[in-house]
């Protein structure tokens, strides 16, 4: 999944002695592996499995990744249930452009 790598530094504190560690995720699309800036807009979609308490997440840089990946999708042994990426209003033009939906 798109959350592979994380960087880690520690910190400690002069007056008391005090550490601290602060984690840092690094996201990447799981449909290109283009690095991910999460203070912008992210699309993820997560598979749900009975026999799991967690879920799968993958995570999109762009609708076209998000696309591209679903199309190749297999669905898992003892998949549940997939939750797709949420649309934001602003989005929805780009969504309607990228997903088809029939009648």
């Amino acid at each position: 999944m798109g959350r592979e790598e994380k960087s880690e530094e520690t910190n400690q504190c002069d007056k008391c002695g005090r550490s601290d560690t602060e984690t840092t995720w690094i996201y990447a699309c799981d449909a290109c592996n283009k690095e991910i800036d999460t203070r912008k807009t992210y699309l993820e979609a997560s598979v749900h499995r009975r026999s799991d308490v967690s879920a799968n997440r993958y995570y999109f840089d762009e609708w076209k990744c998000y696309v591209k990946w679903l199309s190749k999708f297999k669905p898992p042994k003892g998949m549940w249930f997939m939750s797709l990426p949420y649309v934001q209003k602003n989005e929805l033009e780009t969504y309607k452009s990228y997903i088809r939906f029939k009648k």
